[in-house]
């Protein structure tokens, strides 16, 4: 029987029926299999762009005054490849080894299909290069610009002044058939396909009988980020200017005290600040929004 089809959503409503009937309370697992928030993939083939995201950065050292040239080597970064036979819903595969198991796959990530021969990814996007002075081999994040109008495509050419830099190219990527939890959009489509669907045909028996629905495993980023050779964070649509609006104050410093291979007083404090927002951004609307779109109880395990 075909996940939230006609006959699987009669079925359903027969068992909330005879729960009734017996004094029986019901509560519903929200997905197909684990993690919570595809509707096995639904939510994705509405929209594209709904499909989670991650910040990928690539960093190289340079001294100045002089011409800066950078490109990811894509040659030199990846993850493994999921099976040949991967599905949406079936969750993520643990079978390749670590190290050894990374795959050189070009700036696409993550080749699972929805269907066989038909696969989906965003294009790699350049978000933004910071350049970051760098004093006695220690990052100045206080003292970051942004170089991001001497990028092209996915290349750099920079004229560096003065001095010892650290460049960060962050590049956006596909990252598999989750979605982006924190865009409130993709996760308001994914309540309209699944919840909006038990709410019509469970009809009188929602909120009485049939109590709500839990949640698992969901978060920012799959747990196999680990797999990337370079530092790679959640992301999400419009990202850095929702943070913005949000008064991060400095974006630029924050995103280099995230990036930063050290820790002081003045990183931590910008890595708090940029997590905090970031942390907020996902409760509003993995969170908040299910439970004031259905006035259900959500809950979950196995938070991320």
């Amino acid at each position: 029987v075909e996940y939230l089809s006609h006959d699987f959503m009669q079925r359903f409503r027969f068992a909330v029926q005879k729960s009734a009937e017996l004094g029986l309370d019901v509560w519903v697992f929200d997905e197909y299999a684990w993690p919570t928030c595809s509707a096995k993939s639904s939510v994705q083939e509405v929209d594209p762009t709904y499909r989670m995201r991650v910040l990928s950065c690539f960093a190289m050292d340079a001294e100045g005054p002089g011409e800066v040239a950078f490109s990811p080597d894509w040659g030199k970064t990846g993850m493994a490849a999921a099976p040949a036979d991967a599905r949406p819903g079936g969750g993520e595969s643990t079978s390749h080894d670590e190290g050894d198991g990374l795959t050189p796959i070009t700036p696409y990530l993550y080749p699972e299909t929805i269907e066989s021969g038909n696969r989906m990814y965003f294009e790699p996007r350049m978000e933004k290069v910071l350049a970051v002075p760098l004093v006695d081999g220690r990052m100045r994040v206080e003292e970051t610009i942004d170089i991001t109008a001497s990028a092209d495509d996915l290349s750099l050419t920079w004229s560096a002044p003065e001095g010892s830099w650290r460049v960060l190219m962050l590049i956006s990527r596909d990252f598999g058939l989750n979605i982006d939890v924190i865009n409130p959009e993709a996760v308001r489509c994914f309540l309209d396909v699944t919840c909006e669907k038990y709410r019509k045909y469970v009809g009188e028996y929602f909120g009485t009988t049939f109590k709500g629905f839990f949640s698992d495993e969901t978060r920012m980023i799959r747990n196999t980020q680990h797999r990337f050779t370079e530092p790679t964070v959640a992301f999400s649509l419009n990202l850095f200017g929702r943070l913005e609006e949000r008064g991060i104050g400095n974006l630029d410093e924050c995103l280099a005290a995230v990036f930063a291979d050290e820790d002081t007083p003045q990183i931590h404090a910008c890595r708090w600040r940029y997590w905090q927002r970031v942390t907020e951004m996902y409760g509003e609307s993995f969170y908040d929004q299910p439970v004031s779109y259905t006035h259900l109880t959500l809950p979950t395990s196995d938070l991320v």
